[in-house]
């Protein structure tokens, strides 16, 4: 099997011959064990790689992943039935201010 990549070191398209069990051996090797954390931060798993990821998932019979969606606590607790109320006026608690965590002096 013939196998063309781009090589970090000469910055050009170069080739390498291998049989197909040593292919899928490589191959193999950057699939992650199962119950085993993945990087998420760099690689196909990036999260401005979501189109690349997408690709290579299409090609292995993969579903796409979609795009993350922002999660809105009251909503997620009103379909719960569970949203806080205050227990003066009865009333929905609803979020005014952003609370920033307070630094200790050094």
């Amino acid at each position: 099997m013939i196998y063309q990549y781009k090589s970090h070191q000469t910055k050009k398209t170069e080739t390498l011959t291998l049989r197909i069990e040593q292919f899928i051996k490589r191959l193999l090797q950057h699939i992650p064990l199962a119950g085993k954390p993945t990087v998420r931060y760099s690689g196909l798993y990036h999260g401005a790689a979501r189109k690349k990821l997408n690709q290579a998932r299409t090609g292995f019979g993969q579903l796409e992943v979609s795009e993350r969606q922002v999660l809105d606590w009251q909503a997620f607790l009103d379909e719960k039935g569970t949203l806080p109320v205050c227990a003066e006026c009865g009333l929905g608690l609803t979020k005014k201010v952003d609370v920033l965590p307070q630094r200790k002096a050094a």
